[in-house]
């Protein structure tokens, strides 16, 4: 549905998404940091974990941190007599593992199931997760009547070396820089962070209009991002393994900022650096926080973090505290 969404959005700009393309690869010239490169490919893209583009990257390795977690994912529609089908839960049993339940669109049910008794995700076939499910929601009955969409994996938490090559032509974004466990909503949201940011400099770059600078900022804050996610999503894991619920929860509420994308907070770089970043909610290096205002112009209410188009334009908001009722002592 979001994929759709933003295919729509290029074909009302006149541009679309040619499919059936993939990466290969590319050389550079004599010199990596000033020769054009050259391109043997179909079409250019992200392209995930295993990503090529990183791989073509000088010194773009990416290191791991292995978790001994193995989980299978079911996409379908559920014949269950479980009650909190409609809520995102999560069940923990000390002998069969975790089962985090998330209600979706169209009649479905996504649910992960923690496998305990396999070394290997390539062992975890589709009627295994279902069996390892139905351990872990006893006594409760649950059967599938219709699968979407299937998986399974390990959960590893992986970093990119670095972002972008030296010299500023070729980027990583997504899960081809980081990747981590699917549970919190981390992997698209963080991954259009990502592009967002990577996207309004390489537009300003590429129309002359930006220093080298700014896109040396890609990394640098992006960078920050991808730790702060691995480290929290480390900690989540665990927590949701765990069966801890108040541990759980605690998990949630001190992440809520993070998890829900308005708590980015990147660190001094070439745009912030030398401002004032200690005043405030609203400061250099953090995305804008969740605010209503009364707009001037009608008078009416609005959020800010809706009310602004991102189509790439820089903003200047004014922002006039009215101070209602009051009194002055003599």
């Amino acid at each position: 549905m979001v994929e759709g969404t933003l295919i729509d959005d290029l074909r009302d700009s006149g541009s679309s998404v040619s499919r059936s393309h993939h990466f290969t690869r590319f050389d550079y010239g004599s010199n990596e940091t000033s020769d054009p490169l050259e391109l043997s490919f179909s079409i250019e893209g992200c392209d995930g974990a295993r990503s090529l583009v990183r791989q073509q990257i000088p010194n773009t390795h990416a290191t791991a941190r292995p978790h001994e977690s193995y989980w299978g994912v079911l996409d379908g529609e559920l014949d269950t007599d479980f009650p909190d089908i409609w809520s995102k839960t999560i069940v923990f049993s000390e002998e069969y593992g975790s089962v985090l339940i998330i209600p979706r669109e169209r009649n479905m049910t996504r649910i992960y199931i923690e496998i305990k008794s396999t070394s290997s995700a390539k062992d975890l076939d589709q009627e295994f997760v279902m069996g390892q499910a139905r351990l872990i929601l006893a006594p409760y009955r649950v059967e599938w009547r219709s699968v979407e969409w299937f998986g399974n994996y390990q959960v590893t938490q992986r970093i990119a070396a670095r972002f972008s090559d030296m010299g500023l032509r070729a980027f990583i974004a997504g899960d081809a820089s980081h990747t981590h466990s699917p549970k919190a909503a981390q992997g698209m949201n963080t991954s259009m962070h990502d592009s967002w940011n990577l996207g309004w400099k390489m537009n300003l770059a590429i129309r002359g209009l930006a220093k080298p600078a700014l896109l040396e900022s890609y990394e640098v804050e992006r960078m920050k991002i991808a730790h702060d996610l691995i480290n929290f999503d480390f900690e989540h894991a665990n927590e949701i393994a765990g069966g801890d619920i108040a541990r759980l929860a605690e998990n949630f509420r001190i992440n809520t900022r993070f998890i829900s994308g308005v708590g980015v907070e990147y660190a001094e770089s070439i745009i912030n650096t030398g401002h004032d970043q200690a005043r405030g909610d609203a400061k250099p290096g953090c995305t804008l926080p969740p605010s209503k205002v009364t707009r001037y112009i009608d008078a009416n209410p609005v959020d800010l973090q809706l009310d602004i188009p991102m189509q790439g334009q820089f903003r200047v908001f004014v922002i006039t505290l009215i101070a209602e009722n009051l009194s002055r002592s003599a």
